[in-house]
């Protein structure tokens, strides 16, 4: 008698028989290479618009010592917040 069908609960042989068989084909190779690629990408465009609100800072002295780009983010209404937590856990 079974409860769950195999596709949502599958046993701990057929996961293990599955992680061999991509091992075997280089299924798994090439998706963890390309989540890796993704991963640097992403981390490299972060890392240049950091550097970019950062050097404008630096030049523009009037947007460090009235107010940084960290306090606007940090002081936002709990309104904004509260819909941006809403609308990363709705997609």
């Amino acid at each position: 008698m079974r409860i769950w069908k195999p596709y949502m609960f599958p046993s701990p042989y057929t996961v293990i028989k599955t992680l061999f068989d991509l091992i075997k084909d280089n299924t798994l190779g090439v998706a963890i290479l390309a989540s890796m690629k993704r991963i640097i990408i992403g981390y490299g465009i972060s890392l240049m618009i950091g550097v970019v609100i950062g050097l404008t800072m630096v030049r523009f002295k009037y947007l460090d010592e009235h107010e940084s780009i960290a306090t606007w983010v940090t002081d936002a209404p709990e309104y904004y917040l509260a819909t941006l937590r809403h609308s990363v856990v709705w997609t």
